[in-house]
């Protein structure tokens, strides 16, 4: 049989399943708001890049309506609906990557590259079904309950507007094969059929002069109006739907030249109560190819219209709260961030000093606090980027050897304190240079090998990084961090990587934590299209791993990361330092910071005191705070540059934490940017970067 050559499911019905199909006239017609409509509310529900109606007949999968990719239709073979039609409720595929079916998928292992498909089957009246509602992203995910049923409900309403169109075309059909007779035939025709229009559509018919002839009871019902109130009015004065001038006008151009015209219409009944009705106008053409007459076919969206504004209020009000959920979070950031600079910064200054055991034994534990504070705030600033979708993950050119010893190196003088044995090994085909999110990686194994550390009384812990397989570009790193640490019940491995999740009550009271730290490990991973796991057993430790793709660089490419030789202080020279700072205790640290890189410093209040002082005194550097009274960062700079022409070098210092600052701080032509808290030695390097520049 022909079925067993194709390389793809056949429904034990597709006969009948294709003519149910082709019934609808659907495929390669043009697209319409309606559908678009729908695709783009389910791409904003589900929170994903592509979404499709598509139809599926003998040979392709062809698309309605589409947003996120440019083809028109794919063959069935490489289609993920063809499997999506096999079923009567949603098919989901959270990783493709790992699944046996689509794993070698073209559209997995290039092409669209689908890590993830939710599709909703379009289900006839009669149980076929004829294509799918899908959502479809290039990073590994799943989708929710709510989600669910919103792709469902979608789904069904994708079925209800093809249903009307069907029978909105019948209709037509059977209209147009009335007009080929006279006029009074017409009539009587449309009389006959009175019952059978009395179940369906809504049927008004009108003159060339907008004199209403005939209505059926189902028009009669949607506007509470009787056929005496209606027949021998014009179309413009009972409240039908077109008593507004606008509609009426676009009506009476359309249909007058012979063309069928299409509209949704919001209409009040006779006692005064609003409804939506999808209007369809189709003129009758006499011998001549003129139009005498024309017959309206109505159908009552009400309920349809209410769930599209209750969909659109939902998304507004869903914005609305993302909105004000982080410049919250912003805002907060920045009123902790402030004093914390003060913190940080006095607790250093403090520690260079002469101390005796007992006083540095207490700056220490200050340091220690505060620099796990510090780590707490930017956890909650990483999950609002990720949940916000604003987090992007940079792809650029790193040595990652010299990133892993960096970390080995940070994390080592913290496990010898704990008396704990660390080591770190590197397979020896993994490549030098690579292309990815240095500072991510970084994170996430800071991240795993400190609680590594934290969790482990005795023993070692061990970084290890072994080449797993080779990719058309690249290479597969498997990254693994073990501890011979407390371990982690059975029962709990699955919920380990849940937001404030730790494995017990106690684990939070023994060693502390946010529980945080591992959902943002999780979510960076994916992110980077990459997966995370955890094996442990309860007192013999644990393994965390995660596996990530990487590009190779070429051999001519490589990074060859020196140690850059760090020079003194004074071998800049005695600068002279404005400082633009309204906070008392930063204007005091900052006073004590600079003068001991053996600078000359000033303070300002406030930018314009800051720009009245620009014009009595020559200065070498400008550090400018960007939360200000009178005149912020942004102005000041903006005036220095527009106004004074001034090149001066200008460093901002900000415990602001919005997405695009630093950017936003080089556009408006600042030459560095220095995020509060900061250490001395952070300063110091980037006032050498803008000086020597």
């Amino acid at each position: 049989m022909l079925i067993e050559k194709k390389n793809f499911p056949i429904p034990p019905n597709e006969k009948e399943r294709l003519k149910a199909l082709h019934s609808y006239n659907i495929l390669d017609t043009l697209s319409e708001k309606e559908f678009d409509d729908i695709i783009h509310l389910a791409s904003f529900i589900c929170n994903t890049s592509i979404a499709l109606i598509s139809m599926v007949d003998s040979k392709r999968q062809w698309f309605k309506s589409k947003i996120g990719i440019d083809e028109t239709e794919m063959p069935r073979e490489e289609s993920f609906c063809q499997y999506a039609i096999l079923q009567n409720d949603i098919l989901e595929v959270n990783d493709a990557t790992i699944h046996p079916i689509f794993k070698d998928n073209p559209n997995v292992t290039k092409g669209l590259e689908i890590r993830f498909y939710a599709g909703a089957p379009l289900v006839t009246p009669d149980g076929f079904n004829i294509g799918s509602l899908c959502v479809i992203d290039t990073v590994p995910r799943s989708i929710n309950d709510d989600q669910r049923r919103a792709l469902y409900t979608l789904a069904n309403h994708v079925m209800s507007l093809l249903e009307i169109r069907k029978r909105n075309s019948n209709l037509r059909e059977e209209v147009a094969r009335l007009a080929k007779k006279e006029i009074e035939s017409v009539n009587r025709e449309l009389e006959s059929y009175k019952t059978a229009l009395d179940e369906t559509s809504g049927v008004l018919i009108f003159d060339k002069e907008g004199i209403i002839t005939f209505v059926n009871e189902t028009t009669c019902s949607y506007s509470g109006y009787t056929k005496d109130e209606l027949i021998g009015t014009h179309i413009s004065d009972t409240n039908t739907g077109y008593n507004i001038d606008s509609i009426y006008t676009s009506l009476w151009n359309t249909v007058s030249a012979g063309y069928v015209w299409k509209n949704e219409i919001e209409s009040i009944t006779k006692n005064g109560k609003p409804y939506w009705m999808e209007v369809v106008v189709v003129p009758f053409l006499d011998k001549s190819g003129y139009p005498f007459k024309y017959v309206e076919i109505a159908n009552d969206i009400t309920e349809r219209k209410a769930v599209e504004n209750e969909l659109i209020k939902a998304k507004e009000i869903a914005e609305k709260a993302i909105f004000v959920k982080d410049s919250f979070i912003a805002n907060m950031s920045h009123e902790i961030r402030t004093p914390m600079n003060a913190i940080i910064g006095f607790t250093d200054l403090l520690a260079r000093t002469d101390l005796n055991d007992k006083q540095r034994e207490f700056v220490t534990n200050v340091q220690t606090a505060g620099d796990n504070l510090l780590l707490i705030i930017n956890d909650i600033l990483d999950l609002s980027k990720i949940e916000s979708g604003k987090l992007v993950i940079e792809h650029s050119k790193f040595n990652l050897k010299s990133a892993l010893k960096h970390v080995y190196d940070l994390l080592k003088v913290k496990a010898e304190q704990s008396g704990l044995e660390f080591n770190l090994f590197l397979d020896a085909n993994m490549p030098e240079t690579v292309v990815g999110d240095k500072g991510r990686i970084n994170q996430i194994l800071m991240n795993l090998a400190g609680n590594a550390i934290k969790f482990t009384e005795e023993g070692d812990v061990t970084i290890s990084v072994k080449k797993i397989d080779n990719t058309d570009t690249g290479c597969k790193l498997r990254f693994s961090i073990k501890d011979t640490g407390i371990g982690i019940e059975k029962d709990k491995l699955e919920a380990i990587f849940d937001r404030f999740t730790q494995a017990e009550e106690s684990t939070t009271r023994r060693f502390g934590g946010t529980g945080l730290g591992l959902n943002i490990v999780k979510q960076l991973v994916e992110l980077m299209n990459g997966e995370i796991g955890v094996n442990s057993k309860p007192g013999r430790g644990s393994e965390f791993y995660f596996i990530l793709d990487f590009e190779n660089v070429g051999v001519d490419e490589e990074i060859k990361e020196q140690e850059v030789e760090k020079k003194p202080s004074d071998s800049l020279g005695k600068l002279s330092v404005l400082l633009c700072e309204d906070n008392f205790l930063n204007q005091h640290l900052a006073k004590n910071i600079v003068k001991g890189f053996g600078f000359d410093i000033d303070i300002a209040n406030n930018g314009q005191e800051g720009l009245d002082m620009l014009e009595k005194k020559n200065y070498d550097l400008i550090l400018m705070d960007l939360q200000m009274p009178v005149k912020d960062g942004y102005q000041t700079t903006i005036y220095i540059r527009s106004e004074l022409k001034s090149s001066i070098p200008i460093i901002a210092i900000t415990a602001h934490s919005l997405i695009g600052e630093q950017q936003k701080c080089f556009d408006l032509g600042m030459d560095g940017y220095v995020s509060k808290p900061f250490k001395q030695e952070e300063l110091l390097d980037k006032i050498r970067e803008v000086i020597v520049k």
